[in-house]
């Protein structure tokens, strides 16, 4: 017991230690964006990258986000991180993103930050300052986050649109009212939720959700996204069943814009 007890407030000393550390992260100039690619299904043509935090820690070197974002959400720093983001993400589409070809940019945006009209008047700031097209980027956020605040989320979502701005919703199928979101939400790209991808070639469960998750989105006019591709087989398979773009260890890992 007592080394439970010790544990437990080792764990929680070292949280505190991470949380104050964060709050001095970006000016420190500490973030950095790792970009992953994404590819046409049919085609494996580039089409897009995600930008993806991470913490160069000066003592503890690359932090992995499960381990500073969720501070981050329950801190309320997220939404200083979100903002980082959106400038830096902006700022590589302004250089034609990672390849030089003009492919999106993906920006994960937590839900706190989609219940703040303020993040659409940033952008369309970064976007005029930087003279990017607004097609030229993805908001994302995820079903678990964003099914807490619905109709906030919704209203900000739809503004992003108007602005020009494509919107994903990432985990899609993990939370109980994800056919609702895909009727009503205003969102163009729907992302299944990897759990599901990464049992598609050995589980024919997953397989079938898959399939009436794409066919679902589709009859909507959504477009689909894969993650966590690892295999040939599951690249397949995919294909098979129409999901339009992929991303995963098979396609390229995350990694440093090179300039």
């Amino acid at each position: 017991v007592e080394y439970y007890s010790s544990e437990i407030e080792t764990r929680a000393a070292d949280r505190l230690t991470l949380e104050n550390q964060l709050r001095y992260a970006i000016r420190r100039q500490e973030l950095r964006l790792h970009y992953q690619p994404k590819v046409d299904c049919a085609t494996l043509r580039m089409v897009g990258v995600e930008a993806l935090i991470r913490w160069q820690h000066p003592e503890r070197g690359l932090i992995p986000p499960l381990d500073f974002i969720p501070i981050a959400e329950a801190t309320g720093l997220i939404r200083r991180l979100d903002r980082w983001v959106i400038r830096h993400g902006i700022e590589i589409a302004a250089r034609g993103g990672v390849d030089g070809e003009g492919t999106r940019v993906w920006i994960n945006i937590s839900a706190q930050s989609l219940a703040d009209e303020r993040l659409v008047e940033l952008v369309e700031e970064q976007l005029e300052l930087r003279d990017v097209d607004p097609g030229r980027m993805v908001f994302e956020v995820t079903e678990r986050e964003g099914s807490v605040e619905f109709r906030d989320v919704s209203r900000i979502i739809t503004l992003l649109r108007e602005v020009g701005c494509s919107c994903a919703i990432d985990d899609f199928g993990a939370g109980y009212g994800g056919f609702d979101h895909l009727k009503d939400m205003a969102f163009d790209i729907i992302k299944v939720d990897g759990r599901f991808i990464e049992g598609l070639a050995h589980s024919p469960v997953d397989r079938a959700i898959t399939s009436g998750i794409v066919a679902a989105a589709k009859a909507a006019g959504r477009t689909v996204v894969a993650e966590f591709v690892t295999d040939k087989e599951t690249l397949d398979i995919l294909a098979g069943i129409e999901v339009d773009c992929v991303q995963g260890q098979l396609i390229g890992m995350p990694a440093p814009f090179v300039a």
